[in-house]
């Protein structure tokens, strides 16, 4: 069987608008799950401060991962270019990721989505209003709850339809 390579950024700029450690592991369980574990491999992408990030995640699934840090620009466009999907929060590789016309699923949580979102065809936006956000994301008095609301079956059902399109 053909490989299914996702790419993920789990990393954001802010902590407040990084989505869980744990949502992605859940995550990654449940398309592994899905797809067969021999089949679906899981590429996180990232710059070197966000390796312990890496190894966190890697250390906490059973799903088949692999760490690309700091690879050469060049590299890491062509690895998001040839993916079957990219997951991530708004970021350079989510719009790396756009460029191509790689089907996207952005997890969005200060940013108002018609500011950044993909406008790809096939991306899947998603955002939870939860009354403080957009915001101007200058630090967050409420743990990025706005992110923290993204429920991992969200993500997970919009990959899947992504996927099997």
């Amino acid at each position: 069987a053909e490989h299914l390579n996702i790419v993920i950024h789990p990393a954001a700029s802010q902590g407040h608008r990084q989505w869980p450690v744990n949502n992605f592991v859940k995550l990654f369980d449940l398309l592994s799950e899905k797809f067969g574990y021999k089949t679906v491999r899981m590429i996180l992408v990232g710059i070197k401060s966000e390796e312990p990030l890496h190894k966190e995640i890697i250390d906490k699934s059973s799903a088949q991962i692999v760490s690309l840090i700091e690879r050469d620009l060049l590299f890491t466009m062509t690895v998001i270019k040839n993916a079957n999907l990219f997951i991530g929060s708004d970021s350079g590789p989510k719009h790396i990721a756009d460029g191509f016309s790689t089907p996207i699923v952005e997890l969005l949580g200060p940013m108002r989505p018609e500011a950044v979102q993909a406008i790809g065809k096939s991306s899947v936006t998603i955002y939870k209003d939860v009354g403080c956000n957009p915001c101007a994301q200058q630090g967050c008095k409420f743990g990025g709850k706005c992110v923290q609301a993204i429920e991992v079956n969200d993500v997970f059902e919009a990959a899947c339809s992504l996927l099997e399109d």
